[in-house]
């Protein structure tokens, strides 16, 4: 037996195909036919992890050759999918869309959706700063695609009740998905000849750390003031290694002798890199979410965190206060990290069997 391609995959960014991975792997598993669409968002770096994961190639690229790095590509490129999306028809008999978190592609898989009369699954959904700034454009976006979703997979209670108000099916997922990849990133790891060696990572790559230079500058000064103490492998991407260079702070970091620079890796190798560190500087919702799966000590170089994932359990919020930022550093391997045990559960798992529900099986 197997299903009719009835549901399609709306992915634009790199962080989204790493959540939405294992998702795909499982409806292969439960032969469960799917379209798989890139909107085009981070071409240059899906092909990779397609790769990676060993997904399927994309069906359908929307625009093609566009790398959205900076605001201006990025609104670009948003403008030009939804003049495609107004042409669009669904001529593939689509019953079910499926999208991710709360990108501009979560918003086009959206709005593609109610054009082709598709239901609307969301996956990540519920997830609240209550800012309607902070994050921006995230917050907006979470909150229209919650408005047009039909099957909210929502990862945990606390975000399940943000979404009592719509009169919509709630599928709670308990973890985020991400601990499905970090599962499947994780076994496919060999031993690391640097397993005994001192590190700590540091990633940043947020629009409203990067536009803003004094809190760029207190980014970067913290993570060289501590470097003097442990080596920080600062993982650069591109997006980070252009603001850098434009603002003078790459040389200071290539100076640091405390401070190792790498070019941005495959989801694999960065997992890796993670699993024998000390410690995490970020400023991702995602690397917040992996360091805590994984037990990691992390910092979050944010003012305010819409996911709730080690928030007082290993995660430590900076909001760019100097006292914060400098007692994680000096004290992280001291500190006593009490963290709540793990569900063994599959998030992929519950999303792929409620899904399953809602199509037709037929023969072939």
């Amino acid at each position: 037996m197997l299903i009719n391609q009835k549901i399609e995959i709306v992915i634009g960014t790199k962080a989204q195909l790493v959540k939405m991975a294992p998702i795909m792997l499982t409806l292969d598993k439960m032969n469960i036919r799917y379209l798989f669409t890139l909107t085009g968002q981070h071409e240059n770096t899906i092909d990779q992890l397609v790769s990676s994961f060993g997904l399927k190639k994309p069906d359908n690229q929307l625009i093609p050759n566009r790398e959205t790095d900076n605001p201006i590509k990025l609104f670009k490129w948003f403008y030009l999918i939804l003049k495609t999306i107004l042409l669009t028809k669904n001529k593939n008999n689509v019953h079910i869309v499926l999208v991710h978190g709360d990108t501009l592609s979560t918003l086009i898989g959206a709005i593609y959706a109610k054009k082709i009369g598709a239901k609307l699954g969301h996956v990540e959904a519920g997830l609240r700063s209550f800012n309607l700034t902070n994050p921006f454009p995230e917050e907006i976006i979470r909150i229209l695609v919650s408005r047009l979703t039909d099957y909210h997979y929502a990862p945990g209670n606390w975000a399940v009740s943000n979404l009592i108000k719509y009169k919509t099916e709630k599928i709670n997922t308990v973890l985020n998905s991400i601990i499905d990849s970090i599962n499947i990133a994780t076994k496919s790891n060999s031993p690391s000849s640097d397993q005994k060696k001192k590190y700590g990572v540091a990633s940043i790559h947020r629009f409203e750390n990067l536009n803003k230079r004094k809190r760029l500058c207190f980014i970067i000064d913290s993570i060289i003031k501590h470097s003097r103490d442990i080596e920080i492998i600062f993982v650069l991407h591109p997006v980070t290694k252009e603001k850098l260079i434009k603002t003078k702070l790459f040389r200071k970091l290539q100076e640091a002798p405390g401070i190792s620079l790498i070019d941005r890796m495959s989801y694999i190798e960065f997992s890796k890199l993670l699993v024998n560190a000390r410690f995490l500087i970020t400023d991702g919702g995602s690397n917040q979410e992996e360091a805590f799966y994984m037990g990691l000590p992390c910092l979050l170089m944010r003012a305010a965190t819409e996911r709730t994932e080690g928030i007082d359990n290993g995660v430590v919020l900076s909001e760019f206060n100097q006292n914060k930022v400098d007692q994680f550093l000096q004290h992280y391997k001291s500190r006593t990290w009490k963290l709540k045990p793990i569900p063994e559960i599959s998030p992929s798992d519950i999303i792929c069997n409620h899904l399953s529900t809602k199509i037709q099986m037929t023969k072939k």
